[in-house]
């Protein structure tokens, strides 16, 4: 047996150097800056379905599979990424760079928990709620 509980909603966030890239971004400068794609199918992601129905495209230099590679990918560069905004606050946070908006719509979506109904769980998913939240 499988529980859920929904989290909340969440949405997407730049994440950059501040000591090389100054922020707010606009729109041309977005789509300017190279692009460090997460994605674990390393082709595309939802910030292309948003810059296309816009008629727009980025140039992508890399993909990774995980966000925790991110800060080194980003320190020191004039890359930047987009990423869901609770895990743009997080590494943001822990590594000097800079979280702001992204100067296209992309919406935001659901985030849930699910779980098997076993009791050692119950620990874990205080953990994630509480970070999820902050």
């Amino acid at each position: 047996m499988a529980g859920r509980a929904e989290l909340g909603r969440s949405a997407y966030a730049c994440l950059y150097d501040p000591q090389v890239i100054e922020g707010p971004l606009t729109l041309e400068m977005f789509l300017a800056l190279p692009h460090v794609l997460v994605s674990f199918s390393a082709h595309q992601g939802a910030v292309d379905q948003a810059l296309r129905r816009i008629g727009r495209q980025r140039r992508a230099v890399t993909a990774l599979t995980h966000f925790s590679a991110l800060p080194g990918f980003l320190r020191g560069t004039r890359a930047i990424s987009t990423i869901p905004t609770h895990a743009a606050r997080a590494l943001a946070r822990e590594h000097g760079l800079a979280c702001g908006p992204v100067p296209v719509e992309m919406g935001d979506y659901g985030v849930s928990l699910l779980w098997k109904r076993e009791a050692g769980h119950v620990w874990i998913r205080g953990v994630i709620e509480e970070a999820f939240k902050g």
